[in-house]
């Protein structure tokens, strides 16, 4: 065989064999690899890039008329920039609130910060909650406060991690024993959102084993309560409850908590977050009234970092029918008392 001839047959066994284990991959692609592989076989890239979309049947339909082996034909491409999507990293549909239908009589502790709480706070809370019963138990963020492990400046004479780890999990098997057939869910707050926040800066190889979950270290399975993260609501009947965070810093007070979250929630809604009760009601232009709700917390109200603040203690009690009504009441904690 002549030597041009060798040197066809070895041109086209090539242009095959990479059309064959690359049937997607554009021609001039293709070509830059053949040609750095074997650049003896073409005078130049461009006469190379033509062996392929020959092949490939690419050069118009005189050509593709003439090319005897035509199974690696394909449609020809529009020229220039095409719009490829590539295969997304989140699905779909995985994000959505969390229904808790009635009836219920739900009992809402939110921002206890342990162990920086207030003691007699809480125990009026609970002693309050003992004699509604509830069939439900909505810890609603900030129950804990990562104080050992926040981005913020702290002081370290404060700084005693295992010591809240202690305090939290002593905290979660005394309620329930309390309330033992109630329902507990527990939703995360902004500081919950610190455990891993913590383990991506400082020990991302953990990211990701059940052992090193924080309600894996707190035991929540193990007390039977349920763990909502991902910044997602819990709606109670046709009331939806948030921490508060969820909407980063665009919940301001323009007049006082509740409303900063009527202007952007624009439904029936609770939250807790700004340590501040407050209530807001507005009709809508179909003459619906609409009522948002902000809880008080259950921690110190004068922590180092700030103690001249609009804070009080308080919590929630609300009664949930089986038709999705509910009954708010916002309840708050002056002189020892709950009013």
């Amino acid at each position: 065989m002549p030597a041009t001839s060798q040197r066809k047959s070895a041109a086209a066994e090539v242009v095959a064999h990479l059309v064959t284990e690359f049937p997607t991959a554009p021609a001039l692609t293709l070509a830059k690899r053949a040609y750095r592989e074997h650049p003896e076989l073409w005078p130049n890239l461009e006469a190379c890039r033509s062996a392929f979309r020959g092949q490939l049947g690419v050069m118009g339909e005189k050509k593709r008329k003439q090319t005897p082996d035509k199974k690696h034909y394909r449609k020809p491409r529009p020229a220039g920039w095409t719009d490829v999507i590539p295969e997304a990293l989140v699905q779909l549909g995985e994000w959505k609130a969390v229904e808790v239908p009635g009836p219920h009589r739900a009992l809402i502790l939110s921002d206890v910060h342990l162990p920086y709480h207030s003691m007699e706070a809480l125990q009026l809370a609970l002693e309050y909650g003992e004699k509604r019963k509830p069939t439900l138990i909505l810890l609603n963020g900030d129950l804990f406060d990562f104080y050992a492990i926040s981005r913020w400046e702290t002081n370290p004479k404060m700084r005693d991690f295992p010591a809240e780890v202690r305090a939290g999990k002593f905290f979660l098997g005394g309620l329930r024993k309390r309330f033992p057939k109630a329902r507990i869910i527990f939703r995360e707050g902004n500081h919950e959102e610190r455990w891993e926040k913590y383990l991506r800066l400082k020990a991302p190889d953990l990211l990701g084993l059940p052992d090193f979950e924080w309600e894996s270290v707190y035991g929540l399975e193990e007390f039977r309560i349920e763990r909502i993260g991902d910044k997602r609501p819990v709606r109670l009947g046709e009331l939806n409850t948030l921490h508060g965070h969820e909407y980063v810093f665009a919940i301001s007070n323009p007049v006082n908590p509740a409303r900063g979250l009527f202007l952007r929630a624009k439904c029936h809604a609770l939250c807790g977050h700004f340590h501040q009760p407050a209530q807001h009601s507005e009709k809508n232009v179909e003459q619906k009234l609409v009522t948002t709700w902000s809880t008080g917390c259950l921690c110190d109200l004068t922590p180092e970092y700030r103690p001249l603040n609009p804070w009080g203690h308080g919590f929630a009690f609300v009664e949930i029918g089986k038709d999705g009504s509910f009954a708010v009441d916002n309840l708050r904690i002056v002189n020892g008392k709950v009013w």
